[in-house]
């Protein structure tokens, strides 16, 4: 009588379970009273009801909140009535504002969409029917990486970077002119950081250093006024740049060339890292 009981309670429960996705497009935890090997729906939120009910009908989205635990989710594909459908998966934050959208598509390809609190695109990843792209936008205009930096502490962004002879890998604050081991520029000046960083770590020690791209770099124009287009070098004041006077004497020294001007003093300008 009790095997029969359970065999009833886990059909009714599976049941009631298909009932509720199928029906209102809704599920929680409290009514998952079965397992349920395969599920098909037109849209489940998986978690805790939230309204409106309205955006769950037809969408074909899986809606989570919360914790949900599963080992695979597969969106789309499925044939019914000779339509197939393409699969799509949208994330929202706690105002349902949608921040990551993952879609399959035919012709196009598969792609992931990520925006910012304001809704706009921050980074675009698609497959594209002949080749992949990553589309960044944002104020981060610069590759970095990671770099282990002596006295990290007294290095900061805009300062001009170069090997340190005393440890591989590592970097140290640029003291010289036309250092030849001169790697790039400490990143995030002005509020600029980077669009794509490589191998981040916690570790104080370590900075984003700007290898290539638009990144604000201290300067120093007490060695001759800088101009748009002038290449820049290290320069004697540690951690600034200055413009190159003598192309041979800085050749393999080279940082980039300045798109702002500054006459005279010290500063931060708008700088394109491009080491030579």
């Amino acid at each position: 009588m009790k095997k029969k009981t359970a065999i009833a309670g886990w059909l009714i429960g599976g049941f009631l379970a298909g009932f509720l996705a199928s029906h209102f497009g809704l599920l929680t935890p409290s009514d998952v009273n079965a397992a349920i090997q395969h599920f098909f729906f037109n849209s489940v939120r998986i978690g805790l009801a939230q309204p409106p009910m309205r955006d769950f009908f037809g969408t074909g989205d899986l809606i989570t909140s919360r914790r949900t635990f599963t080992t695979e989710v597969v969106a789309g594909g499925l044939t019914d009535n000779n339509v197939t459908t393409a699969g799509r998966i949208r994330l929202r934050d706690q105002q349902a504002r949608e921040l990551i959208q993952m879609a399959a598509n035919e012709s196009a390809g598969g792609s992931i969409q990520i925006n910012g609190p304001d809704g706009q695109t921050t980074v675009a990843i698609n497959g594209g029917p002949s080749g992949g792209s990553i589309q960044l936008n944002g104020r981060g205009l610069d590759l970095a990486e990671m770099f282990e930096l002596r006295q990290a502490d007294q290095i900061q962004p805009g300062h001009v970077v170069v090997i340190d002879p005393e440890k591989a890998g590592r970097l140290k604050l640029s003291t010289q002119a036309h250092e030849r081991g001169v790697v790039g520029v400490v990143a995030g000046a002005g509020g600029l950081y980077s669009g794509v960083v490589l191998g981040m770590r916690a570790d104080t020690s370590y900075k984003p250093v700007a290898l290539s791209g638009r990144v604000y770099t201290c300067v120093d124009a007490s060695y001759g006024a800088i101009k748009p287009g002038d290449l820049l070098t290290t320069s004697p004041t540690p951690g600034y740049a200055m413009r190159v006077s003598d192309t041979g004497q800085a050749q393999g020294a080279i940082i980039g060339k300045a798109m702002e001007r500054l006459d005279h003093g010290r500063g931060k300008i708008l700088i394109l890292v491009s080491l030579q």
